[in-house]
């Protein structure tokens, strides 16, 4: 297991195949939770898909445990362009049930965010969130992030056609 960042909460874990089980029943026990918010791979296979597409990028995935016993609570994925100079990059998260609303994800996102983990060329943040979502608007405005405007039929989630809001982040200036 490797390690990307921790922190007195929660590590960030990079993933692997050997994590598709696990992360499996976590998303199967919480199907009642994301509901209409996320399609979490439920399946054995489709958790392999996922950790696979984690590998082959750009999609970076992390798994994200409880420091004290090694439970996975929870996901963040960091989509951002190769190479970094457009300096925008797309974040995504999810706990999982049992582990909402304990300060588990926003420890997550905090580590995710930073130099450590986030490239420092990445001055620009954004998470879509759906509009009613109040845990993840709650969250991520916790996070210091910004509601820009509103997209209509952005993401089709569980089938249909979802609205967004993106929520900005803005960062520090790439070091040079």
């Amino acid at each position: 297991m490797t390690v990307v960042a921790g922190g007195e909460r929660v590590v960030l874990v990079s993933p692997c195949q050997e994590h598709a089980p696990e992360l499996a029943r976590l998303n199967a026990a919480s199907a009642a939770l994301h509901a209409s918010w996320v399609e979490a791979p439920r399946s054995l296979a489709a958790a392999a898909a996922f950790l696979a597409a984690c590998e082959r990028g750009p999609l970076r995935g992390l798994l994200v445990r409880r420091h004290d016993d090694g439970a996975l609570v929870g996901v963040v994925t960091l989509r951002s362009p190769r190479p970094p100079q457009c300096g925008t990059a797309e974040v995504a998260c999810y706990v999982g049930a049992g582990y909402e609303r304990r300060g588990y994800m926003t420890a997550a996102l905090r580590l995710a965010l930073s130099d450590r983990v986030l490239d420092p060329e990445i001055t620009r943040v954004v998470a879509w969130v759906q509009p009613g979502n109040v845990a993840s608007t709650r969250l991520f405005a916790r996070l210091d992030f910004r509601p820009t405007a509103r997209a209509r039929r952005l993401l089709r989630i569980c089938g249909e056609w979802r609205e967004h809001e993106p929520w900005e982040l803005c960062r520090g200036p790439a070091s040079g």
